[in-house]
């Protein structure tokens, strides 16, 4: 069961937030009122790192179809982070503080990638994006490893697809939270979990992933990478908490590695909400101590 705090914090922070935001990008039927939606949701993103994140860090930009952010501290070995966000908003503060406490906390450099996002841009270029990246950070260090949470978790999937079928570096370690993997959405089960998730709704997401697959369907593997071969993937660790709509995908992603014969971890945490490690609670203190020592136990593994 999880603690007060976390029942409380995620009571208040998520039925602030709630699927609104999605369900107003993905439903609105004009452009305009898309585009007000899309700018109400994006005033606390931040495409760059945040002052109170890069003031600890060197920085550096590089071009790799979009904005790759590298966040040097003189590391032999780079986390590279996808993140959340239903492809429509992102970063915001908080996954930039996060993303950088883990990479920190794991011994790593950070690399931070401002994927386009939809409607502005669609996944083709997202994953062109997410590949060359992995190319770039292979030629600087010694060790990558890579963490996606949400939506970025299903273009970490999708980008290791396309690397793998063109042969490119992988990372050493992938470590998924709350990973989106079928943007489908019609498992059966999907309809009882969506009463139990306080953040995400299925017509909400549905609608994100028409704009950010343009012409594609959504059981099109690069927006439904589950729905796509797993062989000769790397090692990922996958977290996600019991009381969130992507809990039975997530459950059929992991019995899909296993049969492909991919290395992998699922930890499920029972009463926690969707992307709970963004979240002030002794629960999120914990998984990320546990994801950090995964991390820097495969970038030593690797340079050894």
């Amino acid at each position: 069961m999880p603690s007060l705090i976390a029942t409380i914090t995620q009571f208040i922070v998520l039925h602030a937030v709630g699927s609104g935001v999605v369900d107003s990008i993905a439903t609105a039927d004009t452009p305009a009122a898309q585009q007000l939606a899309l700018q109400r949701s994006r005033r606390a993103d931040h495409q760059e790192p945040p002052p109170s994140v890069a003031k600890d860090w060197s920085v550096e930009t590089l071009d790799v179809g979009a904005p790759l952010h590298l966040l040097r501290d003189d590391h032999p070995s780079v986390m590279l982070y996808l993140h959340g966000g239903a492809y429509v908003t992102g970063p915001n503060t908080q996954q930039w503080r996060l993303a950088a406490t883990l990479a920190q906390d794991a011994g790593l450099d950070l690399a931070v990638l401002s994927y386009g996002l939809a409607p502005e841009a669609q996944v083709d270029e997202a994953i062109a994006a997410t590949t060359a990246s992995l190319d770039a950070l292979a030629e600087r260090y010694d060790t990558v490893t890579l963490f996606g949470d949400s939506a970025g978790g299903g273009l970490a999937v999708a980008s290791m697809q396309a690397q793998r079928d063109r042969g490119g570096p992988q990372p050493s370690l992938a470590v998924l939270f709350s990973p989106w993997v079928d943007a489908v959405l019609d498992a059966p089960e999907l309809a009882e979990a969506e009463q139990r998730d306080i953040l995400l709704s299925i017509e909400g997401l549905r609608g994100c992933a028409r704009l950010f697959g343009g012409d594609l369907p959504l059981d099109d593997p690069r927006l439904s990478p589950l729905r796509a071969p797993l062989h000769g993937l790397p090692t990922m660790l996958i977290h996600v908490g019991t009381d969130e709509l992507f809990l039975q995908d997530i459950r059929r992603f992991q019995a899909e590695l296993q049969a492909a014969g991919v290395p992998s971890e699922l930890h499920e945490h029972e009463g926690m909400q969707h992307d709970f490690f963004l979240f002030p609670c002794r629960e999120s203190s914990q998984v990320m101590a546990s994801m950090a020592a995964k991390l820097r136990q495969a970038a030593a593994l690797s340079e050894d």
